[in-house]
């Protein structure tokens, strides 16, 4: 997701949090290359505690947005 384009969902109103989106391709990108399992294991607990609830938050907002055009 560039950077551009999370400004604009964050401006439609689709993301709550944009930053926290950066930071989940962020963590995509260097998360290839963890190879100790404490890394590994602070990784579990970002995604199950952090970027999870932002999808969570993501598909509520898609699903009120297509009640509404439907």
């Amino acid at each position: 997701m560039p950077q551009d384009s999370g400004a604009e969902d964050s401006r439609l109103g689709f993301l709550q949090n944009p930053e926290r989106w950066f930071r989940m391709m962020k963590e995509r990108n260097t998360c290839l290359h963890v190879y100790d399992e404490n890394e590994a294991n602070e990784l579990v607990v970002l995604i199950r505690n952090r970027f999870l609830p932002a999808f969570t938050q993501l598909e509520t907002t898609l699903q009120e947005n297509n009640q509404r055009s439907h």
